[in-house]
């Protein structure tokens, strides 16, 4: 299971056993705060095979699905790059800690990122052969993934300028399809992608009196809240405390003794004007610390933390409290030698192995620049900016899962890049 799991699972058995779509199936209370379409995913299974079995037949789903992803996505790169590019992507992108240890759990991560490869698929195809269609069957999934997960929701604003830029980066070298045309089947795209968005946001309307589509709102600026404070730790504020999250949550609690009462989507029209209030009073330097160490937290850990929990594996009681940092101390303060071999192979050998992939994720992109390929470099830095962006301060290691992909394709470029240069250094 997965540290959200249970808010996955128990919409699932509501829908299986009662048909509607509440917090659990012995709750009347409508569940509008978690988007529908991981749990649509699991009720699925559960109806099929049982509430236990259909979990593990879950599991074996989304191995299923991560392998033909990665297939789409291995022709998807033959086409515009080289077999060697693709063959390094789909294997970094099949047993890349991060990607494998996920695929075990139940959370919506792994689900995600099945529709991720697929939007960054398709998009090569259609830099590749300009075919329309491929901007409306992205349209179609960008609408999905906004169902999944709150990530999905930031392709559709950029949907219309990225196959605008697109085109007119093409233009330099070539011709390509009149930019009305682009614009039109755009428009059409991000149109078939807001329908999707627009009826769950109107049956949340109708269950709860809110336009709600995800848990922007309560959890995702509470955290931001929460990492703020730590950043202000960071920096030396002897007062960090005031401004944590559990001071904000007690600040509304005077202010709303009622607020464990109501509905989730009434909680979050409390909380939302308050904690962005909260967030924007933060200075510019506390705000500059915490997407620091959100970067930090987000691309330097490996995820084979979970991995190594899923294969009961311990070293010394090294724990995560509160983000990367804390997971150094923590290893500075319980280190024990004896368990050296430990160290090295669960935690050394897979920090120094994402450190590699970083470098090559990094070389790869020099390589785009070299080879002045706009095109390409827009789409890889625009898909790892948008998948980054929500997250902001709250960055973990798990949320760079529907990332790997893309991270992947860079590394594939970078090894390429490499390869090619020692090889015409070595027949001069």
């Amino acid at each position: 299971m997965g540290s959200d799991s249970h808010s996955f699972i128990t919409p699932a058995h509501s829908l299986v056993e009662n048909g509607t779509y509440n917090l659990s199936e012995d709750s009347n209370i409508a569940a509008t705060i978690r988007p529908p379409g991981y749990s649509v995913f699991l009720a699925l299974h559960i109806y099929g095979f049982g509430k236990n079995l259909g979990l593990q037949i879950a599991v074996l789903s989304q191995i299923i699905m991560l392998c033909f992803a990665s297939s789409i996505m291995f022709c998807s790169i033959k086409k515009i790059n080289s077999i060697f590019c693709a063959t390094i992507a789909q294997l970094v992108l099949l047993f890349n800690p991060n990607t494998l240890s996920s695929v075990f759990l139940i959370e919506s991560d792994n689900f995600i990122t099945f529709f991720v490869v697929l939007i960054f698929s398709f998009l090569l195809n259609y830099i590749k052969n300009k075919r329309s269609f491929y901007i409306i069957l992205i349209g179609f999934l960008v609408g999905i993934t906004a169902l999944i997960k709150p990530l999905g929701l930031f392709f559709i604003p950029v949907f219309i300028p990225l196959f605008i830029c697109i085109h007119f980066l093409d233009n330099i070298y070539q011709n390509t399809s009149s930019i009305k045309k682009i614009l039109c089947i755009s428009i059409i795209g991000v149109c078939i992608a807001s329908s999707i968005v627009f009826f769950w946001m109107k049956r949340n309307y109708e269950v709860s009196g809110h336009y709600i589509i995800n848990s922007f709102g309560y959890d995702f600026l509470t955290d931001q809240v929460r990492e703020l404070s730590y950043a202000r730790k960071t920096l030396g504020d002897e007062h960090w405390q005031k401004y944590s999250r559990e001071r904000l949550l007690e600040e509304i609690e005077l202010k709303y003794p009622d607020i464990h009462t109501v509905s989730d989507a009434d909680r979050n029209a409390i909380i939302q004007p308050i904690a962005i209030k909260y967030i924007l009073e933060q200075p510019l330097l506390v705000h500059s610390m915490g997407l620091t160490l959100a970067t930090i937290r987000m691309y330097a850990g490996s995820g084979f933390s979970k991995f190594r929990n899923i294969l009961g594996l311990t070293c010394a009681n090294v724990i995560e409290t509160e983000g990367f940092l804390s997971y150094i101390d923590s290893l500075k303060n319980n280190f024990n030698k004896s368990q050296m071999f430990c160290y090295v192979s669960n935690i050394f050998i897979p920090l120094f192995g994402n450190f590699i992939l970083r470098v090559l994720g990094l070389i790869g992109i020099f390589y785009l620049i070299i080879k002045k390929d706009w095109v390409l470099l827009l789409v890889s830095l625009g898909f790892i900016l948008i998948i980054s962006f929500p997250t902001l301060h709250v960055a973990q290691v798990r949320y760079r899962v529907p990332m790997e992909p893309v991270l992947a394709y860079l590394a594939g470029l970078g090894l390429l890049h490499l390869m090619n240069f020692f090889t015409k250094r070595s027949s001069s």
